[in-house]
């Protein structure tokens, strides 16, 4: 029994001695065996699994005492038409020195990092990245610095600095950034904020200058961004992962033809046939009650207790829903269609925008106003049309009809698909025309046929005064 038990024992502690060596050969050849073909496959499998991109590596090179190295990796999004490739990653660190080390200084290189889309391909010639850690992950400090191309903007570069303290711990964690940028491309900032809106207000080349350092989720944001189309500055606070404005957000850009179709057609119908604009377009929005939820972010939670945007002088196409309102009045043989317009006052709360009236001058003859609410969540759009007695009395050669009356034409439907109700515009203005005629028929019909219209909600005043043509027309 006694020969057993260290029979027994022995056994046990050779198996134990076996089996911690065979773990730390495993654990020393474990960079190497990644490193094969059969590694780089296995470890891509485990990735993709996680992932809804398709990432693809030509080769890895790990090392516990050398450097470690990725080359021709690739990442496709064919939902988006996006694919990000990099030539190759280096870092001079160890495995061994970057995990048992809790003081750290390594470089990160990489080369040809290129980004593609339907419509751009913006390519990081270099990206330099110089990591230091203190106590672990807890405090890590980041420069990095690097020149960019695209296919639509000039050769750009970027630099910046980032320091990270508390990084364990999402709720504690205390961010500083800096960064500055020239000439860099706006396709690739759109990639890396995932908005595509970029391009279209500023331009292909973006000049960019970034300060932020927040604590805890609490801390102040400066950002200036310009560009050939337009410029923009942010002096903003964050707390509670809210955001709220210091100053007025200004915005400053031309009307071109991406604006619309990217940004304005989705704020209001009312812009849906926009070609460009004579000046530029401002957008100004109050500090007041303003906030922007930065995590799990929606329109319903976004509140804007005013803005106002100034587009001045607008050039539209004589299509959709303008060419609608005029087929009902009289035909327009123009392509184009020019509307002066006063300042859009709008609110944003609960995902419904409430639009101030906004008087326009239609070909230097024809003066309306619209108002009224768009409700995003719901996607319903519920805008008046307000055809002034002037616009009337010129479209139908009819004096008789007073300067002070305003038909009201609902426009309504969802932002893509928002229709004029031609029929109810036919009858209205049909109503208007017999009431101001001489004859008592007419008077009668008049009256009948505003009965059947309904009872008109008032008309909002002006939010402008004197309307900005009435002043052009002064100075002349």
């Amino acid at each position: 029994m006694q020969i057993f038990k260290r029979s027994a024992w022995k056994s046990l502690t050779i198996t134990l001695i076996s089996c911690c060596l065979f773990v730390g050969a495993l654990t020393l050849s474990l960079p190497s065996l990644l490193s094969t073909s059969w590694g780089n496959e296995a470890l891509l499998k485990i990735v993709n699994s996680y992932i809804t991109e398709n990432l693809q590596v030509q080769k890895i090179s790990l090392s516990w005492f050398g450097s470690q190295k990725v080359e021709g990796l690739s990442v496709e999004d064919p939902l988006n038409h996006q694919t990000l490739s990099v030539q190759s990653l280096k870092m001079e660190t160890s495995l061994f020195t970057f995990i048992t080390n809790r003081e750290l200084s390594g470089k990160l290189a990489l080369k040809k990092i290129s980004f593609k889309t339907l419509n751009d391909e913006s390519t990081i010639d270099t990206f330099y990245i110089f990591l230091k850690k203190h106590n672990g992950f807890q405090n890590i400090a980041i420069q990095f610095d690097g020149k960019i191309s695209s296919t639509k903007a000039k050769e750009g570069s970027f630099s910046g600095e980032l320091e990270m303290h508390s990084f364990s711990s999402l709720h504690t964690m205390t961010i500083a950034l800096k960064a500055k940028t020239h000439n860099f491309p706006a396709a690739f900032l759109e990639i890396l904020s995932g908005r595509n809106e970029i391009g279209a207000l500023f331009g292909h080349s973006i000049e960019m200058d970034i300060a932020l350092d927040t604590n805890k989720h609490t801390g102040n944001i400066q950002a200036s961004l310009s560009g050939k189309n337009g410029q923009t500055s942010l002096h903003a606070h964050m707390e509670n992962n809210v955001l709220t404005l210091n100053d007025p957000f200004i915005l400053k850009t031309k009307g071109t033809t991406e604006l619309h179709q990217k940004i304005l057609n989705k704020i209001s119908p009312l812009f849906k046939e926009m070609i460009a604009s004579e000046e530029a377009i401002h957008l100004k929005v109050s500090p007041e009650h303003f906030s922007l939820p930065i995590r799990d972010f929606s329109l319903d939670k976004l509140h804007v207790e005013h803005a106002t945007l100034d587009a001045g002088m607008l050039v539209f196409k004589n299509n959709g829903e303008i060419k609608e309102l005029f087929s009902a009045l009289r035909p327009v043989e123009s392509e184009k269609i020019n509307i002066w317009t006063t300042p859009l006052h709008i609110s944003l709360k609960n995902g419904i925008l409430n639009i101030q009236r906004m008087d326009m001058l239609i070909m230097d003859k024809y003066p309306i106003a619209a108002w009224g609410k768009i409700n995003f969540i719901k996607d319903k759009v519920q805008v008046t049309l307000g055809l002034t007695g002037i616009a009337l009395s010129r479209v139908l050669d009819n004096q008789n009809i007073g300067k002070d009356v305003i038909v009201q034409i609902p426009v309504t439907g969802s932002l893509t698909h928002a229709k004029i109700d031609k029929s109810k515009a036919t009858r209205k203005i049909g109503a208007l025309i017999a009431q101001n005629s001489n004859h008592p028929g007419g008077l009668i019909l008049g009256a009948a046929l505003g009965l059947m219209n309904g009872k008109e909600e008032a008309v909002p005043p002006q939010t402008t005064n004197p309307l900005p043509w009435e002043k052009s027309r002064k100075k002349n």
